[in-house]
């Protein structure tokens, strides 16, 4: 018995039953008839399920449908789990971990239990030398050793046969145009492949993941234990996964939606893309009504997709702004953060989707930067000195990611940062969840507000940026009841789309507030509002003026106490050497300028001299 999303009814269509005949607590779409009608004739199916279509109960009624041995590919082992428990008996759920270690990895069990392999110890097993010189700039040991481990996970995930120069990854902060990347990767390389070899020996040192058996599994060509394969998630498969598949004889479904293709940053392919199959659409959705489907489909018009949504009738989603809605969608890491910042700021109980460890640890190393010392974390190694990081961010096109992450940490520092952390609740426990449209994927809300760091769908040059427009539609389609977009399509004027998303995070300083007022304009400025690059040194300002007065307190306890144990001595000192001298002065005397002034005030107004203005400098407290 299987059950549609969305509780819609269709017609069932007037199309022969296929060989098995199970019973749906709804019949399927005529989409979704079609699709099973294609798959009972054994053909390899390419299905296009747009946001909401319910692509795993179409899945669930191609399973029911044939009496064939089935595997389901699931992307993770909760996935996996959930569909063991609904998918029919003839169809194996697993991921392609867990076939992997049933043939591969158990033989490296007692490497999967070994202690973590410290960086350090990395570059002495793989014998690194102290220093990398790349001309301009050097990496050390420790900071190559954390490369070649990068480029070895890389490795894992494709579909190459031995590490090649594209499996190591671009650092932020080297030059592609002084040749300093080439000459890291030239130098890295043979690294590399002598990490892997110790990976790929029994006996060896480094550390061993579950994608190191993984990649060995597919290097041996497997054949998959089953007649009939689906690949979910496939239009951002893993390469050594997507190859897997494409190289089975069994039958293959692979079902995706294009245009939520979102992970190619990280090495994901489409699938879909190039693979010889009949091509299906799903184009109900099941999620949300009408209103929703069409702003989803200015998105995918924009990506020039073949696919267009429609939405559930019987839901009337609404396009609104919404006041509290039950999540915030960001593009950026930072983006999250400031909108975290702005719903503490305005009393609320906020949640960041996957944790703030990301967060965190960008924070503990813009910090070690700001204090002189370097950092391993793999996006800021390259950098010796906060400054460079702000001139990376401000004028080379490759660090526009960390800017917004930059005017963060100079507006409100590392040690706040890490603060807001702190204080972040579970989601069971928030009044609002913030997530980046990344790790959104896949989840849905009631109602979803969008943040202001999305950028704008054409950058300078007037090119279509796909992988922000592709961002974008898998938030828009998040919400079911309904969508606050205005960042995304400048309804109004104080949020068009493109707004940097520094200017949320400005709320904090304000009064109590709803999260949606995090998106309003600055207010007017009295006098002179400092731009974002004094705004650091202000608050530094206001924590040195606080540590002062602390250490004030402090040292005046002290010096009571050191007076109490002296009494009447006058000298002390610490292992011989003078530490304290409290010796009383001499007698003076001193002219009483009030007494002056009423007993002969022309004396005392001939003596008068003019004083020059003075102009303190006060800083106001935090409000």
């Amino acid at each position: 018995m299987f059950t549609q999303p969305g509780g819609v009814t269709f017609t069932a269509p007037a199309t022969p039953a296929p060989p098995v005949a199970p019973v749906f607590q709804h019949p399927p779409t005529p989409e979704q008839a079609a699709i099973i009608t294609a798959a009972a004739s054994g053909q390899d199916l390419v299905i296009e399920a747009g946001a909401g279509t319910g692509k795993t109960s179409t899945l669930k009624m191609v399973a029911a449908s044939t009496g064939r041995r089935g595997l389901y590919l699931a992307y993770n082992r909760a996935i996996a789990d959930d569909a063991r428990a609904s998918f029919p008996a003839n169809v194996q759920c697993a991921t392609a971990h867990s076939l992997a270690y049933r043939q591969v990895g158990h033989a490296f069990q007692h490497r999967l239990n070994a202690p973590r392999v410290p960086a350090r110890d990395v570059a002495r097993i793989l014998q690194i030398p102290a220093v990398l010189d790349l001309g301009k700039h050097a990496l050390t040991a420790v900071k190559v050793a954390r490369v070649v481990m990068d480029s070895v996970a890389r490795f894992c995930h494709s579909n190459h046969d031995r590490p090649e120069y594209s499996d190591i990854p671009q650092i932020p902060g080297l030059d592609v145009e002084t040749g300093a990347m080439s000459e890291l990767r030239a130098q890295v390389l043979p690294m590399v492949h002598q990490a892997w070899a110790d990976l790929t020996s029994p006996g060896g040192r480094l550390r061993f993941t579950h994608d190191c058996y993984l990649k060995i599994w597919a290097l041996g060509r497997p054949t998959l234990p089953a007649e009939l394969v689906f690949l979910d998630e496939a239009q951002d498969a893993n390469p050594v996964i997507a190859e897997i598949v494409e190289a089975q004889a069994a039958q293959r479904i692979l079902v995706g939606d294009q245009s939520q293709a979102i992970y190619g940053w990280r090495g994901a392919v489409d699938a879909m893309e190039t693979f010889h199959g009949h091509r299906f659409q799903l184009t109900q959705s099941f999620r949300f009504g009408q209103r929703i489907a069409d702003e989803a489909n200015e998105h995918l018009e924009l990506l020039s997709a073949p696919l267009r949504l429609v939405g559930n009738p019987k839901l009337d989603s609404r396009i609104e702004r919404i006041p509290a809605p039950s999540a915030v969608l960001c593009r950026t890491n930072a983006g999250a953060l400031g909108q975290a910042i702005a719903a503490l700021g305005a009393g609320h109980r906020p949640a960041l989707v996957g944790g703030g460890d990301d967060i965190r640890r960008l924070a503990e190393a813009s910090r070690d930067l700001k204090a002189g010392r370097s950092t391993y974390h793999p996006e800021l190694m390259a950098f010796t000195s906060w400054i460079e990081v702000q001139e990376y961010a401000e004028h080379d096109s490759g660090g526009a990611d960390l800017r917004t992450f930059v005017k963060l940490v100079d507006s409100h520092g590392p040690e706040r940062i890490l603060k807001v952390v702190d204080q972040l609740v579970d989601e069971y426990n928030a009044d609002v969840v913030i997530s980046t449209g990344h790790r959104a994927k896949g989840r849905e809300w009631p109602t979803v507000r969008l943040a202001a760091d999305f950028p704008e769908p054409y950058d300078k040059d007037g090119q279509l940026q796909r992988a922000e427009v592709m961002l974008a539609y898998v938030a828009v389609t998040r919400a079911r009841e309904g969508l606050d977009c205005t960042a995304l399509t400048g309804t109004t004027e104080s949020t068009p789309w493109g707004l940097s998303a520094i200017v949320d995070t400005l709320a904090a300083a304000l009064p109590r507030q709803t999260v949606s007022d995090a998106l309003a304009q600055d207010p007017e400025p009295i006098g002179t509002d400092l731009p974002e690059s004094m705004v650091g040194w202000l608050n530094l300002a206001r924590e040195a003026r606080g540590h002062k007065t602390r250490w004030a307190e402090i040292e005046a306890q002290a010096v009571e106490k050191l007076k109490d144990f002296l009494g009447d001595r006058e000298e002390a000192t610490v292992h011989g050497r003078p530490a304290i001298t409290w010796k009383p002065s001499k007698p003076g005397t001193q002219l009483n300028g009030s007494a002056l002034k009423k007993d002969h005030p022309d004396i005392y107004q001939a003596y008068l001299v003019e004083k020059k203005a003075a102009r303190p400098f006060k800083i106001a407290d935090e409000s």
